[in-house]
């Protein structure tokens, strides 16, 4: 097996155990997932729609021909979630351990976007050098 393969599934790995996981607690409801939603003012509506978009783009981050589409909804799903952690939800205690997740996973998805950037044509041409 090719080192860049072994590194290719830690990360797609990574970030879509994350995913999933939070993902599935925002629609199952869990109590910190409501209790984040309420103070974002999005509601159950908005909970169980970026779960059920975390758990879509683990999927795609699982499927060998939707990695690059799946990094690139993980990308913007942390960006969202970052951006809530670093306006509304603060980043001490239990919210600091989310944002770190986030974080991680959002870094995570970035280089899985670069590494996988040949096969969507959408992101290989930001990365292209052709003018």
């Amino acid at each position: 097996m090719k080192k860049n393969s072994v590194i290719d599934w830690i990360l797609r790995l990574g970030v879509a155990v994350i995913l999933g996981y939070m993902g599935l607690l925002k629609i199952i409801g869990n109590d910190g997932s409501v209790e984040m939603f309420t103070r974002l003012e999005m509601g159950s509506g908005g909970r169980v729609l970026i779960g059920f978009l975390e758990v879509i783009a683990a999927i795609f981050l699982l499927l060998r021909q939707s990695v690059s589409f799946g990094a690139l909804l993980a990308w913007g799903l942390m960006t969202g979630a970052l951006i809530a952690h670093f306006t509304k939800l603060g980043v001490k205690g239990e919210a600091g351990v989310f944002t770190l997740l986030a974080l991680a996973t959002w870094v995570f998805a970035a280089v899985l976007i670069y590494r996988t950037r040949s096969s969507n044509p959408l992101v290989g041409a930001m990365f292209s050098s052709n003018s």
